[in-house]
């Protein structure tokens, strides 16, 4: 599972960067009066501005914070280009102020998959291209890790009698060392 991981990883960040068609957040039509009047994914008037990419919406095309967004674990920054944007501002320093707060306000949690408050199309972005890969990876991870351990607990085990150790009398640790061990343990 690692490895197709990994070839898929390679595949769409080196073969074909599948990334580069979201990258220009073709929905956002620059400097074009209708973009501020209309809607680049419903067609109706615009009612809020994006956060991430700053491209007008109307309510259909916002997504709201997704509710495990903000948790103990898995959660991440997802604007990191417009952060480094923002900083590089000398010009203005509030409206860098402004967006910086805005694109270290935008998180994700990749154990849920869940994205924080933007446009329809920056949320697809994240999820797919941010999100759903570190998760893809961690859970790989997890899973060799989850492999591993019944075998080297099995060695050890096994190796612990060998040696002469006793292994103690109590249903409930007998039952424990089973499990770990894979096999019942003969007397």
């Amino acid at each position: 599972m690692l490895g197709v991981s990994l070839l898929l990883l390679l595949y769409m960040n080196v073969v074909r960067r599948w990334e580069d068609n979201f990258d220009t957040w073709p929905w956002k039509q620059q400097n074009s009066a209708k973009s501020k009047l209309y809607c680049p994914f419903t067609g109706e008037q615009v009612s809020m501005l994006c956060p991430c990419c700053e491209a007008f919406v109307s309510n259909a095309a916002f997504h709201n914070k997704d509710l495990l967004t903000t948790f103990l674990v898995g959660e991440g920054v997802l604007g990191w280009p417009k952060a480094h944007k923002a900083l590089k501002m000398t010009d203005d320093p509030a409206k860098g102020r402004t967006m910086l707060d805005e694109a270290l306000d935008l998180r994700g949690n990749f154990y849920f998959g869940a994205v924080g408050a933007c446009c329809v199309g920056c949320a697809a972005w994240q999820r797919i291209f941010n999100l759903l890969p570190r998760w893809a990876l961690t859970a790989a991870c997890l899973s060799l890790v989850g492999t591993y351990t019944p075998w080297a607990f099995g060695q050890s085990l096994a190796n612990l009698k060998s040696w002469g150790v006793l292994m103690p009398e109590r249903q409930w640790m007998r039952c424990l060392i089973e499990a770990f061990a894979g096999s019942p343990i003969s007397q």
